[in-house]
């Protein structure tokens, strides 16, 4: 997983690891993603109606959307644009299923 930085113009690395979508317990899907090994947050943010899932630079495997309010530091939402590259079209055709669930 990848976030978009403003201020340098480019993509920077957010983390690699375990990615899960479910419902959570208000009832409303979330993305929640934990770096390998360490297990620290990289993203956790409810999957809100008026998000758009697109796919980046004509890559099927890669996806990019905007968050408004990830909660990776306690009580810190941040806006951010995060994009995830999958090793398989198969594995991006579950993300985007579950995506726009």
């Amino acid at each position: 997983m990848y976030r978009w930085d403003g201020s340098s113009k480019e993509w920077k690395e957010r983390g690699h690891g375990p990615l899960r979508i479910f419902i959570n317990n208000a009832g409303k899907p979330q993305l929640l993603m934990r770096r390998d090994i360490v297990l620290n947050l990289c993203a956790n943010h409810i999957l809100m109606p008026t998000m758009e899932l697109s796919i980046l630079a004509q890559n099927p495997k890669v996806f990019v959307w905007r968050v408004l309010g990830d909660y990776i530091k306690e009580g810190e939402p941040s806006n951010e644009i995060f994009s995830i590259k999958f090793a398989s079209i198969e594995a991006a055709e579950n993300f985007r299923e579950a995506f726009n669930a």
